[in-house]
């Protein structure tokens, strides 16, 4: 028992210090911005691992720039790294197997993996990576425990759901209160006291009811969503704008909140639905709303391409077609999941002339085929047959969004950015989705 109590206030006070080693593992944009808040909140010791090289030497790049000399983390591959932390903070990504949208958990069970290389002994380990309820317990802990190493006392274990919305410029990590949890009350204590130096923080009972607690986060905004496409369809048909209804809607002071709808994209919403799916099959159970949630964004892509098929005659192929907008949300340069690549593949697997371009996104990958954007230009916008709005980046909102685009071309819109032209040009030729 003095042991464990020994080793608990070592790591406690460390913490407490900050000058406990700090190891985040996995650097997309999640463990990026946990790296950086440990580092700017005065932590002295923290790296970041990953093994992809490239990502590496983007972040060396870029945080070898003047403005980030206060704040500067070490970023490497080398695994090395793993066996002089005192905590390691997993962020790795949990995609779906394209085939079966069940959870992939392999890049959770590599990072395992090469924890147990090193050794987890005298270790605080924390899960942020988007799972199914009882991962941590069932998964992970058996795993890293062992008959020599015992939970609790010998090394520590936790779950603390990420909450990063990228690229939002009122919330961040240092203002977005932090769910935590552990596998034992003193594994919680420590994950606790570890992100409370970074921002608030609010504990649960236990680990399976804070992974819960993520995935019903992102399918509260999926359900919602998914229920403002179901009215904008219902509005369109009546000439009825969703957009001014969701306004003056959102006036009341309570019992509603705003969504809009769209094309939903990104590593979070669309999966995490399906995690939770998965989750309720497995017991046996029907997510009756969930599921139609599911069905009612599978149905606007298919809408989405209907519009852009009516718009050309009602045949694609040979047709070109320029995609605005491949990242998933504004103003970010994540594509995964989004619309816009979904619906690129779509259109090419019907012989379409497909073309993309997004401010933001500066490649995107399409099976072993890498893709380079258009330059937007007004030789380039005449060839086209059809323009597809589905992205609002701001800095487009003066270049793109304006009446010079409609004169020649067939435009689909599904950001509402042409709404301010609808009443001052009569004959604008834009089919809204």
């Amino acid at each position: 028992m003095s042991l464990t109590i020994s080793l608990f206030n070592s790591i406690a006070e460390k913490i407490d210090n900050k000058s406990c080693r700090i190891c985040v593992v996995g650097v997309g944009y999640v463990g990026e911005e946990l790296a950086y808040a440990f580092s700017s909140s005065g932590f002295k010791n923290v790296s970041a691992y990953d093994t992809d090289s490239e990502k590496i030497n983007e972040l060396k790049e870029k945080y070898s720039k003047e403005e980030y000399v206060s704040t500067k983390f070490h970023i490497s591959s080398d695994p090395t790294l793993l066996k002089y932390s005192d905590v390691i903070c997993i962020t790795v990504p949990t995609p779906l197997y394209k085939s079966s949208n069940k959870p992939d958990y392999s890049y959770i069970e590599q990072a395992i993996r090469e924890i147990n290389n090193v050794g987890v002994k005298n270790k605080l380990v924390v899960l942020e990576s988007t799972v199914s309820p009882f991962t941590t317990l069932d998964r992970l802990l058996p795993k890293l425990q062992s008959k020599e190493l015992a939970i609790g006392s010998d090394f520590f274990l936790g779950f603390s759901p990420e909450r990063i919305d990228p690229n939002n410029q009122e919330y961040n990590i240092r203002n977005t209160t932090k769910i935590v949890s552990g596998v034992t009350s003193n594994c919680k204590d420590l994950v606790s006291k570890l992100y409370s130096k970074i921002t608030k923080v609010h504990e649960v009972i236990n680990t399976q009811t804070a992974e819960f607690i993520k995935l019903y986060e992102n399918t509260f905004r999926n359900v919602n969503v998914g229920l403002a496409c179901e009215m904008s369809e219902l509005c369109s048909k009546q000439g009825i704008n969703i957009h001014e209804v969701i306004e003056a809607a959102s006036t009341k002071e309570f019992g509603f909140m705003k969504f809009y709808p769209g094309l939903i994209g990104g590593h979070c919403i669309p999966l995490d639905v399906h995690y939770l799916k998965k989750y309720a099959d497995d017991l046996e159970l029907t997510l009756n709303i969930v599921e139609s949630a599911i069905k009612v964004h599978e149905i606007k892509i298919e809408n989405v391409s209907k519009a852009v098929r009516d718009s050309v005659g009602g045949s694609v192929k040979g047709k070109k077609i320029l995609i605005m907008g491949m990242s998933y949300k504004p103003d970010v340069s994540d594509y995964r999941e989004s619309a816009g690549l979904k619906l690129y593949q779509l259109f090419k697997k019907k012989h379409s002339v497909v073309n993309y371009y997004d401010s933001h996104v500066k490649q995107i990958k399409v099976g072993d085929s890498i893709i380079k954007p258009v330059d937007p230009k007004e030789s380039v916008l005449r060839e086209m047959d059809c323009v597809l709005f589905l992205q609002k980046h701001t800095r487009w909102k003066e270049k793109f969004f304006s009446s010079i685009w409609i004169d020649s071309k067939n435009i689909v819109d599904c950001v509402n950015a042409y709404s301010s032209l609808y009443e001052v040009i009569k004959d604008l030729k834009v089919i809204k989705v």
